[in-house]
């Protein structure tokens, strides 16, 4: 311990991330850090009992520098979805950044690209407030959109795919490009007839030669800069020109589009930015050490579930189970269930629940959770736990929560009888509205589909 107090001082005060090794030199975590130095300092004297026994097991301390603490966030999601670490948490599932991608072609095309679409060794991100260029004219992408096309560049990561779609929409009315995925050549443009986009003006139109190849390059080119910058000064300059132009012309209904462009730019790379750091940050185990305290388990409750149902006036009736591991769900252990015991008109709340549960319950391969959650109140809580104890088995902890009612918890105390629940900590309040939330999600979306079924047929 004492020859890595010794490494860890030799450590940088730059951000970056680090790695805890074992004696096989296998990762056993990895974290993201402003200050190196202090942050890996800071494990040596912490009396939390799992960072205690990380401690224990780690032979080894590495570290790689990055140039900012965005940079530091996203190499340290890159890495810990590649190495899955044992101690880390959050950040281990597969999911896949979005990215705007510009093809190569006579006529480039923008299009949103996952970051599992891009060649592994193509990956890199782009760190600054404004997302800076990452290029390589040689790269070839083969992926999910339309087959081959020649990758020219690609810019990200977004954290949120729909915000991206949303900007782009709004920086296609500046710089006209095209989306679609023809193959355009100035030759066979005029087989083709213009698209909506074109007469709403979004897009120059390249398809039926409303746009020279020199004229569509200087686009693609100020879209480029746009993307690539450092600072946002350039960008918000040139726009201003456009809208001060605009003004002096007295079309004032561009110089307001103008305006909103400038405003919406800036929103996506704020939120883009604080989102990013928000998720990456958030450490789901704290919500549920505050689950395990108010609740007196005797561990943590790493196994969440919550059930939902789902009905139009009486009519396909639906049930849904979720599952959550340690904060974050798990989709394979999703259950939704068609309701069959209580006929159509007949609203009883309390009786599909009843039956949901009955099911679940009588699983060949019965997994219970540490706590699991009711969209409802006292009287959901009952009618729940009188289905475990009539089958004989012990109910976890069950929590009733309504939606439109937050601050309003119930869970069921050891005599049997519903009493209400303050949680202080407000990460655990919201991850259990998430765990609700998702039931509800996901007992709508079989609701919807067994209706579009009875209207089809």
């Amino acid at each position: 311990m004492d020859r890595l107090k010794s490494k860890v001082s030799r450590f940088p005060r730059s951000p970056g991330i680090y790695m805890m090794k074992s004696a096989g030199r296998k990762p056993l975590y990895i974290g993201k850090a402003k200050n190196l130095r202090a942050r890996v300092r800071s494990y040596f004297s912490s009396p939390d009992a799992k960072t205690g026994l990380l401690m224990k097991r780690t032979k080894a301390i590495e570290y790689q520098p990055t140039k900012s603490e965005m940079a530091a966030l996203l190499l340290e999601a890159k890495m810990v979805r590649e190495a899955q670490p044992k101690y880390n948490i959050q950040l281990k599932d597969d999911k896949s950044f979005a990215y705007i991608g510009i093809s190569k072609e006579e006529f480039p095309r923008v299009f949103v690209i996952r970051e599992s679409d891009i060649p592994n060794s193509k990956r890199h991100s782009c760190v600054s407030r404004n997302l800076r260029r990452q290029s390589d004219m040689d790269s070839r992408f083969r992926g999910n959109d339309s087959g081959r096309k020649d990758l020219l560049h690609y810019y990200g990561p977004f954290l949120n795919a729909a915000d991206l779609r949303r900007a782009l929409k709004v920086i296609q009315n500046i710089f006209k490009f095209r989306t679609c995925k023809f193959a355009i050549r100035n030759s066979q443009s005029v087989n083709y007839k213009a698209c909506l986009l074109y007469h709403i003006g979004r897009c120059a139109a390249p398809c039926i030669n409303k746009i020279s190849k020199i004229d569509y390059a200087k686009n693609i080119e100020a879209l480029h800069r746009f993307l690539a910058k450092d600072s946002n000064k350039d960008f918000n300059r040139f726009i201003t020109r456009r809208m001060n132009s605009a003004s002096r012309r007295k079309d004032y209904e561009r110089a307001a589009f103008y305006r909103d462009v400038l405003s919406a730019m800036d929103r996506l790379y704020r939120r883009h930015r604080d989102s990013f750091i928000r998720e990456a940050s958030m450490k789901p185990d704290n919500g549920l050490k505050e689950l395990q305290r108010v609740f007196k388990m005797p561990r943590l409750p790493e196994w969440i579930m919550a059930v939902d149902i789902s009905d139009i006036k009486g009519t396909a009736d639906v049930g849904a189970i979720v599952t959550f591991y340690n904060g974050q769900p798990d989709k394979n252990l999703y259950r939704r269930y068609k309701i069959k015991g209580v006929a159509e008109g007949y609203a009883d709340d309390y009786e599909r629940m009843r039956e949901v549960i009955t099911r679940f319950l009588s699983a060949k391969t019965l997994r219970l959770p540490d706590i699991f959650v009711i969209d409802g109140g006292r009287g959901h809580l009952k009618a729940v736990r009188n289905v475990f104890t009539g089958k004989g088995v012990r109910p976890p902890v069950l929590v009733g929560i309504a939606k439109g009612y937050p601050d309003k918890i119930y869970t069921v105390s050891a005599k049997g009888k519903p009493e209400r629940v303050k949680l202080d900590n407000n990460r655990s309040l919201k991850l259990l509205q998430r765990v609700r939330d998702e039931a509800h999600r996901f007992a709508q979306k079989y609701h919807h589909l067994l209706r579009r079924k009875t209207i089809i047929s």
